[in-house]
């Protein structure tokens, strides 16, 4: 199976279960060093330019796409391993592809990292619309 999706990938792919895990490990640098703004700059154009591009906004149950072209030009697109049809999102029954798993916890994170905090600082992180409460600090 490895074989057939690295026969797949090219300059034109990028598989968003990478992404993901990029996401992940980029969230905990974060936390080890909160002022390299670079680590959140990454992370948010990751988020908003793969991520929330992955999954099909008018699927009643949340189906994704495996891999989000790169080139000028390119589509959404699905490895020809799962199925007849390589430009469709997933489907119930027909195909299966680890972002079956991590594009749903993706979509169900997004809110994650919007704000975090230390002792003295809150911080926000990615530009989106939002709202916290910190009653502790008497902040909204």
């Amino acid at each position: 199976m490895l074989c057939v999706v690295a026969g797949q990938l090219s300059n034109g792919t990028c598989e968003n279960c990478n992404s993901y895990n990029m996401l992940k490990l980029t969230r905990l640098l974060h936390f080890g060093d909160p002022d390299r703004t670079d680590l959140l700059d990454y992370y948010e154009r990751t988020l908003f330019n793969q991520m929330l591009g992955e999954q099909d906004r008018d699927s009643a149950h949340g189906f994704n796409i495996c891999y989000t072209g790169l080139g000028p030009g390119s589509f959404k697109q699905q490895p020809s391993f799962m199925g007849t049809d390589p430009d469709a999102y997933s489907t119930d029954y027909d195909n299966f592809s680890c972002d079956h798993g991590t594009g749903m916890e993706t979509h169900a994170k997004f809110a994650d990292t919007v704000y975090t905090h230390d002792e003295q600082r809150l911080l926000v992180n990615l530009f989106i619309p939002s709202e916290v409460r910190r009653q502790e600090k008497g902040i909204t």
